[in-house]
């Protein structure tokens, strides 16, 4: 199976954003209030959560269906 087409899936996307906004966030809360600690594990918990609930919370689109190719 592969994907309709070579667009990634919005699910996959919107995680993937979503990530990189969180690990931004976390940069700047650390750059501005150096006395925060935000321990590591907290981190990463922000991080997964994000991932998951966007991955699962975002619909699918469309164009984000499956082929199938013939066997063999």
């Amino acid at each position: 199976m592969r994907m309709e087409t070579d667009f990634p899936a919005r699910k996959v996307l919107a995680s993937s954003l979503g990530v990189a906004v969180v690990e931004i966030l976390i940069w700047l809360i650390r750059a501005n209030w150096p006395n925060l600690n935000i321990p590591d594990g907290v981190e990463t918990a922000m991080v997964v959560l994000v991932a998951f609930l966007l991955g699962y919370l975002v619909p699918p689109h469309p164009r984000d269906g499956l082929r199938m190719e013939p066997a063999g």
